[in-house]
């Protein structure tokens, strides 16, 4: 599963646009916008603190409270087939992660407890997907995600990749996780990528003994399985970020070049 929070703070609400400190990870994520349609194998999750509902992905849009936002990340790795995936990717926009983790600790909740009193099948809803009625969820697909034959396992999500302020970090990227770099695959697997790449692009494991305040944090609280998430950064032991939640934190302060590598 990768992860970002998709809101920010300043002095002022309405000011806070945090490019550094969200959009940049949102924008790193999702992409190019392509038109074609998503396979329903992939489960995008949305959550909205208002109204705390999670939905999936139909056709190409993720659709929660009539906001609708193209997946082109995603959609890019629909055009490959699914049997070339070993596992599926999960893609997870947390809500009101500022207050508290509230979109991140809501979400796991339903992960792990979720119960449904008044479920409606699939064909009996215009989207197509099954949705409940009791408490309300617009698609209860995400639940998919952990229940095995045995009902819920927490090993089914494998792997926790979050994104953090990386709208600053020109190819300097750091990986912070709780686990060990040498038994860490997700670890490895960003170096790999970033070898890939060439020179422009770098990850360090970061020295810190924590990981960074992002929706990865939930997840390492609530089950051992989960410790060995990773946060992908643009920042090593603290953040470098002088205009960090401040409003200053806008479109001009971030690089487009950096965001797209």
């Amino acid at each position: 599963m990768v992860t970002v929070g998709i809101d920010s703070v300043a002095e002022f609400h309405d000011l806070a646009f945090g490019a550094n400190d969200a959009a940049a990870s949102i924008a790193a994520l999702l992409g190019s916008l392509a038109p074609h349609p998503l396979p329903t194998h992939f489960a995008l999750i949305l959550y909205n603190r208002a109204t705390s509902a999670c939905t999936s992905i139909h056709s190409v849009f993720v659709v929660c409270n009539n906001i609708q936002i193209r997946a082109g990340a995603v959609e890019a790795l629909s055009r490959a087939p699914r049997n070339a995936f070993q596992k599926q990717p999960v893609f997870f926009f947390a809500n009101a992660e500022e207050w508290g983790y509230a979109g991140s600790r809501r979400f796991a909740e339903d992960l792990l407890n979720f119960n449904c009193t008044n479920p409606v099948h699939g064909n009996k809803t215009v989207s197509g997907l099954p949705l409940c009625a009791a408490p309300v969820r617009p698609s209860t697909v995400f639940q998919n995600i952990l229940h095995g034959k045995d009902g819920v396992d927490v090993g089914n999500l494998e792997s926790i990749l979050a994104l953090d302020q990386i709208g600053k970090a020109a190819g300097s990227f750091f990986a912070h996780s709780l686990q060990p770099a040498e038994d860490n695959p997700v670890v490895s697997a960003l170096k790999s990528a970033a070898q890939s790449v060439g020179a422009s692009v770098s990850v360090t494991l970061s020295e810190a003994e924590a990981i960074p305040p992002t929706p990865m944090t939930t997840f390492a609280l609530l089950s051992e399985a989960w410790r060995g998430g990773v946060v992908l950064s643009g920042y090593g032991e603290s953040f470098l970020d002088p205009l960090y939640h401040t409003r200053l934190d806008n479109g001009s302060h971030v690089s487009l070049a950096d965001v797209v590598r």
